[in-house]
């Protein structure tokens, strides 16, 4: 299960990739001294968290839309120990 809070990878569609390229370029427009990735393709894998992909790409899941992205893969980054899987510990016989 992916929590809203963690860091997730999605494979962009030809769609996500020129939103992603152009809210970066707008935000090096309004901020110079950042430095964005502004070149991503179809096929490429955009690292967020899980609510920022929801909040810029919500709206874009519509009926005849290409969807921004089409897979998404959790990761650990992100997570707080509390939500990261537990290590089985050894149980004990009586």
């Amino acid at each position: 299960m992916i929590n809203v809070n963690q860091v997730v990878l999605a494979k962009l569609t030809r769609r996500g990739a020129f939103m992603v390229n152009e809210q970066n370029r707008e935000l090096m427009f309004r901020f110079p001294d950042q430095k964005l990735k502004v070149d991503y393709k179809a096929g490429d894998m955009y690292e967020q968290y899980m609510w920022v992909l929801m909040k810029h790409f919500g709206s874009e899941f519509q009926l005849a839309k290409e969807a921004p992205f089409t897979d998404v893969y959790p990761t650990d980054r992100g997570r707080t120990s509390e939500q990261k899987s537990p290590t089985p510990q050894p149980r004990e016989h009586a």
